[in-house]
């Protein structure tokens, strides 16, 4: 409003007053010299002398001269005063626009502190939260660090029961090495494995036992820890000591993964000696398979010589009854020979997949006692949960392995006990076939047994006529020769039957074994089922906790570093008040002080002095002079309560630095006016009377929001750092997988069985077409 007053006051001023006047003088001025100038004019004309002429002229000129003086000034003042009058509307416009600037700064000023004033009570209520928030934090501490103690104990003992275990399956399979070179102690060194099974069952329980009263100390601590909430703060203390025996308890237990692997490569390169040897009882199969293949068609040939030999007999019917009984009991020889043969073989066959099987079922029994061992330490701690997925993803493997040699046996078993079903069903065709050929060779015997008789009777009378031998003599020597044949192939088929139907009843043997396979696989389905939930539960926590410190360590750096940045807007108070130095002060004097010092306060003097102070004092900001001005101007008040006394009230961000500023400022005052104490009217010193002291919690307090920013940010940042860490984890992981399963199959190929194989191959394909040609 003022500045408005004096812009009206001041508008006829710029409407061009001082022009005009300028030019009334001028005008003025300029009438009088015409005026002086005729004059001497006239009086010049009425003195027509040559000098008086020439005194004319001379100051005619002077006048001219004169009056072009004063016009060149005239121009100058109206150019002057053009200039004037431009920096005064200059000036007026500005005037107009810092009123309106500060009336805008009033009101935004106002708005500031309805804002202000909201955002302190929700600064008030947030720091409550944030406090509640760090009383959790600092509760859930607690208890990871009593449960990783817990953890720790739990491992040891854990560790103990493995080492244990592994021991008891150390001695186990030394026996089992001992009942494999030497057959007489297989009975001593199976009923050491019972009783080796029977402790390690005992220790299981006990384990388990033990395991189960750790889990039940473990919740009365957790009971315990519930009542023992009010010791937080001494705990506090605590706990850099904790976190220094934490990672000690971290190291141990990665000393103890290591052993642990140890065992884990021992027991995994046992694993591969069984599956060796199971891959040598699978060659021998094979190579039993060959044999009884290779029998099985020597029998079929043998079979077919037999057609021959009685279809030459048949042709030959006419020899005598003992002739055609030989023949039938050659036959019926042969085929008993024949079946028994087979049924040896197959027997043989039969005995060595219930070896094989019976292997393995000591290999599946021994592992899941292996997976029972491993599976008693319940998850305590990260480190131990890794430990137990490399460990049962090793004995998955092997797993698999047994699986695919037990589907690999279980279809060999198949296979020969259709081969011998179906070589049985043959035999007992091909044997029908051959006794209904005998019985029509019977009848044709019969018929020729008459023709002979019959021939007999006709050749009587000429053997006793002529005295010579008949032509039946050397029939009889080839009917002799071949009724041997007959017998040695008849003894053979006997023999074949025989062990036939000892190898049917071994196929009977392994087939009642199923129900005992199918038990043990299911058994091992389960155990695997229970693996992949442990492991999957101790995958969910390790993610859980590691979800959390992280978030948590995030959250500490993010209030951490929003507080250094943000640090938010405090105010910082102050008081002086008059020093009487132990007087009673007059009120004229303390009103005297009080304008004094609230001068003072603005004085550029006292800004230059107090912006000196501010840079020796590291404050470089305020260093100058129109830096200062301009941070007063913005965020100092004064107040009095009365004469005599001065409230200063300074807004800054962050606390400290508002105490320091103030601090400076106060101390500077004092300096200035004591020094000036002398050459005022009163005589009252300054004093202190309240320091510059912070007043409480930040009045625009933004660290919260600036801080969940930065947890934002730094959550989404190790979160992508995760997922590329897990990417490249899982891609390396699985080129070692594929070139272990490289390595294991080129491991698994027998060269010297391949190569003798290839040769046994080469002769046989030389020697079928060398009986070809």
């Amino acid at each position: 409003m003022k500045a408005g007053a004096k812009a009206d006051d001041r508008r006829p001023f710029r409407r061009g007053e001082p022009f005009r006047r300028n030019r009334t003088l001028l005008r003025t001025h300029e009438v009088t010299e015409m005026d002086q100038s005729s004059t001497s004019h006239e009086t010049g004309t009425q003195r027509p002398t040559p000098t008086g002429s020439a005194g004319g002229d001379a100051g005619v000129l002077s006048l001219i001269a004169d009056l072009e003086t004063r016009l060149a000034g005239l121009k100058q003042m109206h150019e002057h005063g053009a200039l004037r009058q431009a920096e005064l509307d200059e000036r007026e416009a500005s005037l107009a626009r810092r009123e309106a600037q500060v009336l805008q700064s009033v009101e935004a000023l106002t708005t500031r502190q309805n804002e202000i004033e909201q955002l302190a009570a929700a600064a008030a209520s947030r720091q409550e939260q944030v406090q509640q928030s760090l009383a959790a934090l600092d509760q859930r501490r607690e208890e990871l660090e009593r449960a990783a103690r817990e953890a720790e104990n739990a491992r040891t003992e854990s560790h103990r029961r493995a080492e244990q275990a592994a021991q008891a399956e150390r001695a186990a399979g030394e026996r089992l090495r001992e009942a494999e070179r030497t057959e007489a102690g297989i009975a001593e060194a199976r009923s050491e494995i019972e009783r080796l099974r029977e402790e390690i069952s005992r220790e299981r329980e006990e384990s388990r036992r033990e395991l189960d009263a750790l889990e039940a100390a473990l919740a009365q601590r957790e009971a315990q820890a519930a009542e023992a909430a009010e010791s937080l703060e001494r705990h506090r203390a605590e706990l850099a000591g904790t976190q220094e025996n934490l990672a000690l308890a971290q190291q141990r237990l990665a000393d103890e993964s290591g052993r642990f692997r140890s065992e884990a490569a021992r027991m995994e390169q046992e694993a591969r000696e069984r599956a060796d040897a199971l891959r040598e009882l699978e060659d021998r199969l094979n190579e039993r398979m060959a044999e009884l293949k290779d029998e099985a068609d020597r029998i079929e040939r043998e079979k077919v010589m037999v057609t021959e030999q009685a279809r030459t007999l048949a042709g030959g019917a006419g020899g005598a009854d003992e002739h055609a009984s030989a023949i039938h009991s050659g036959r019926a020889e042969q085929v008993q020979v024949q079946l028994g043969e087979a049924n040896a073989r197959n027997a043989g066959l039969q005995t060595e997949l219930a070896q094989v099987k019976e292997d393995l079922a000591n290999a599946l029994e021994q592992l899941a006692q292996a997976q029972s061992a491993l599976g008693q330490a319940q998850r305590v701690s990260p480190e131990e949960i890794d430990r137990r997925d490399r460990e049962a993803q090793g004995l998955r493997d092997e797993i698999e392995q047994l699986r695919s040699a037990s589907d690999l046996l279980r279809s060999r078993i198949e296979q020969s006990e259709a081969a011998a079903a179906s070589t049985h069903t043959a035999d007992e065709q091909e044997i029908a076939k051959r006794e209904q050929a005998i019985i029509k060779l019977k009848d044709k015997l019969d018929a020729a047994n008459r023709e002979v008789a019959r021939l007999r009777e006709q050749g009587a009378g000429g053997a006793v006529a002529g005295g010579q031998p008949g032509p039946s003599s050397p029939r009889r020597e080839r009917l002799r020769r071949y009724k041997s044949l007959l017998q040695a192939q008849a003894r053979k088929i006997i023999q074949a039957q025989a062990a036939l139907q000892k190898r049917h009843g071994e196929c009977e043997q392994v087939l009642s074994q199923r129900a005992r396979i199918q038990a043990a696989w299911a058994d091992i389905q389960s155990r695997e089922q229970r693996a992949a939930a442990s492991k999957s539960r101790g995958s969910a926590a390790v993610v859980v906790l590691c979800a959390t410190l992280t978030v948590a360590v995030l959250a500490a750096l993010s209030w951490t570093v929003a507080e250094k940045l943000w640090p938010g807007t405090y105010v910082a108070r102050a008081s002086l008040r008059a020093d009487a130095h132990g007087r009673a002060a007059a009120p004229h004097e303390l009103q005297s002080w009080q304008a004094y010092h609230e001068d003072l306060v603005r004085n550029p003097q006292l800004l230059e002095i107090a912006a000196e102070r501010m840079a020796r004092r590291g404050i470089a900001k305020l260093g100058s002079v129109g830096d200062l001005r301009t941070k007063l101007d913005k965020d100092l008040y004064v107040q009095s309560a009365g004469a005599g006394e001065l409230t200063i009230e300074l807004r800054e961000a962050g606390g400290e630095r508002a105490k320091l500023v103030l601090d400076t400022y106060v101390t500077a005052i004092k300096s200035a006016a004591d020094a000036a104490r002398d050459g005022r009217a009163e005589d009252l010193g300054t004093l202190i009377a309240e320091p510059a002291a912070v007043l409480g919690a930040p009045i625009n307090d933004q660290r919260l929001r600036n801080a969940g920013m930065l947890l934002g940010g730094g959550c989404t940042a190790a979160l992508l750092a995760g997922l590329l860490v897990w990417s490249r984890m899982a891609g390396a992981k699985r080129k070692f997988d594929e070139s272990q399963a490289v390595q294991a199959a080129l491991e698994e190929v027998e060269w010297s069985a391949l190569e003798a194989t290839m040769k046994k191959g080469a002769e046989g394909g030389r020697k079928s077409r060398g009986s070809r040609g």
